[in-house]
């Protein structure tokens, strides 16, 4: 449109001019170079009339031409601005879309924010964003909940100065390797929200790059894994703890079967000095020898007894006893124990209920955790504080205890005895009551392997708390019992005659050597003896003579039939049979197959020959 109205411009401007000098005889100097009339003179030197013939035309078309030129100028300005004017009303209206669309997509933007806004709400994990120095840029509502971090977070608030100071070292080297690796990191770490509470929290980051791909910073997302983080502890802990279950159980086992098959070999070799010392005269000199072998088997067995302990099948004769009152009552003898140095403080509970326990197994039990509280003073003496109270227990606290199996939630009572010395780590607790492990330089480290078999016959448990120099604490639960029950009182010893009377005794027992020995001895007491080496063959023997038996003396582990499968044949021949059931197991062992009333008696292996005589003529009077 511009050239147009150039082209328009120039043409009226022409017809203007050459009306002009068809009217006019212009005068005007004119170069001598450009006219040749005028050469040979000097440039500007020369005026020239210009000889302009005039035209055809008139000079009113001349001046009609120039009116032409004016009118199209005119027209044309015109439509310049009839133009422009569109193009104004168009630029409004482009700008009034651009106005609408910015306004729509502002909106947008808006509702878009408010609706993130409602989805980090909702979603469980929280969002961040930070630069490598850790300095927040950004933090969402629910990443700051999580953490605990409740003001808004601005650049250069730290995040990593509000975790745990324990997890800052291992948080920094992870984005330290995350950086020089090109990587995303996880790390999980804690976070106290209040000063009660901490919280685990997991954190997810991908580094963020600016144009030259250099790492400028990171973003990522919280999450709050504390209920996780204490479930796989629980986990982890109830794994160790079942571990150590299994361990236990194999070595009870192991050591149940060695001392039940060593006191089998123990009732022939005590068995054989009595009867040899009944033999000799008091004067003879080879006395002084079965003596002293007798002594021996007597050790012997009191090892087997610390080894049925440990594995849960000791001798139990339980009873009522005041715990309190049985502390008292033992305080002499722990006061001779204890290394020098130490003394012992007592805090007596004496609102506790009794407890249904073997006095013999306690004492061991007391005497034991003393003996190794004192001597973790390694010779500086301290105090060593003996407790009893009542608690009632949840399972989060019979979970972290040594126990035989499950224990239910209630009440029991606790003896704890705890020290200040050396304590111990934790590789040295995990070993703790295994049997022969010890630290002393002396010892068969027996003593608390017993203890932990002694409690979980009782259908108890041992929880311990240690760390290395801050002292030991071992708590031992033991089920409250009835609140009727009372300490009762030895029973009065009854009087026996001495002579069988001609019974008949039958002896059922696999092992040669125990059967043979016991035969012998009854029959020096004036007793009918038959034998049997089986649960098979005993069965017929009662069929054939249960008229002239009056006891079977009646071994409880045997191979192809146990003593209790025996017992129930027994009593199909005879209702009213009276057994005398012997183990080297404990009585509460060897006796969990059979009714409370079934059996007339129970003797443990090893046992000397006035024992089973006395035992014999109690069943005789049942």
């Amino acid at each position: 449109m511009s050239l147009v109205l150039v082209a328009a411009v120039v043409f009226s401007s022409a017809a203007t001019v050459v009306a002009l000098v068809t009217a006019l005889r212009i005068r005007t100097l004119v170069p001598a170079a450009v006219l040749p009339a005028a050469a040979g003179t000097a440039w500007g030197a020369t005026y020239v009339d210009l000889e302009i013939a005039t035209p055809p035309w008139p000079l009113e078309v001349a001046a009609l031409c120039a009116g032409a030129g004016c009118l199209a100028i005119a027209t044309l300005l015109a439509m310049s601005l009839l133009q422009r004017n569109e193009a104004r009303r168009r630029g409004d209206e482009l700008l009034q879309e651009l106005t609408r669309n910015m306004n729509e997509t502002s909106s947008q933007l808006e509702s878009g924010e408010i609706r993130m806004r409602q989805l980090t709400g909702v979603i469980p994990v929280g969002i961040f964003e930070a630069d490598l120095d850790g300095n927040v840029l950004h933090m969402s509502t629910r990443a700051r909940e999580i953490t605990g971090l409740e003001k808004p977070a601005t650049k250069g608030d730290r995040w990593i100065e509000a975790a745990h100071e324990d997890d800052r070292p291992a948080i920094r080297e992870c984005i330290q390797h995350a950086v020089a690796n090109r990587e995303p990191f996880d790390v999980q770490c804690r976070f106290a929200r209040d000063a009660d509470e901490v919280v685990w929290v997991s954190l997810h980051a991908q580094l963020q790059h600016d144009g030259a791909e250099n790492p400028i910073g990171y973003v990522g997302y919280v999450a709050d894994v504390t209920e996780r983080r204490l479930a796989e502890e629980t986990h982890a802990r109830l794994e160790d703890r079942l571990r150590q279950t299994q361990k236990l159980e194999s070595l009870a086992v192991l050591a149940g079967g060695i001392a039940h098959d060593f006191n089998n070999l123990l009732v022939g070799i005590l068995g054989n000095a009595g009867l040899a010392l009944a033999d000799l005269e008091e004067e003879s000199e080879v006395r002084v020898a079965v003596q002293q072998i007798e002594a021996a088997a007597l050790r012997a067995a009191a090892l087997t007894e610390k080894m049925l302990a440990y594995s849960g099948k000791g001798w139990l004769v339980v009873e009522p006893v005041n715990l309190n009152q049985f502390i008292e009552d033992s305080a002499h003898l722990l006061g001779i124990t204890v290394a020098k140095g130490v003394r012992l403080e007592y805090d007596l509970d004496r609102s506790i209920p009794c407890v249904e326990v073997d006095p013999a197994q306690l004492r061991q039990v007391i005497v034991n955790l003393v003996i190794n509280a004192s001597e973790s003073y390694c010779e500086r003496g301290g105090p060593v504080a003996i407790r009893t109270s009542l608690v009632d227990a949840k399972r989060r606290d019979l979970e972290n205890a040594f126990a035989y199996e499950e224990l239910p939630e209630g009440w029991y009572v606790v003896l704890e005895v705890k020290d200040e010395g050396c304590g111990m780590d934790a590789a040295t607790q995990e070993r703790l009551f295994d049997p022969f492990f010890t630290t002393k330089f002396t010892g068969r480290g027996l003593g608390l392997a017993a203890t932990l078999g002694i409690v979980r016959g009782h259908r108890g448990a041992i929880q311990v708390e240690s760390a290395p120099g801050e002292g030991t604490s071992v708590r031992v639960l033991l089920a409250a019992a009835d609140p009727a029950a009372a300490p009762r009182s030895n029973p009065p010893e009854s009087e026996h005659t001495h002579g069988g009377d001609g019974h008949t005794v039958l002896i059922v027992d696999d092992e040669d050597i125990v059967r043979n020995m016991a035969a012998r001895i009854l029959r020096q007491r004036g007793f009918e003896v038959v034998e049997a080496r089986d649960g098979a063959e005993a069965v017929q023997m009662y069929r054939d003579r249960s008229e002239e038996i009056s006891v079977v003396l009646l071994d409880m582990v045997m191979p192809e039939m146990t003593g209790s499968q025996v017992f129930s044949k027994l009593r199909q021949v005879r209702a009213g049979v009276r057994v005398l059931l012997t183990s080297g197991y404990s009585e509460s062992y060897a006796k969990d197959g059979f009714g409370e009333d079934d059996l007339a008696g129970f003797i443990q292996k090893p046992y000397r020959p006035s024992q089973l005589v006395e035992k014999i003529r109690e069943v005789l009077q049942v």
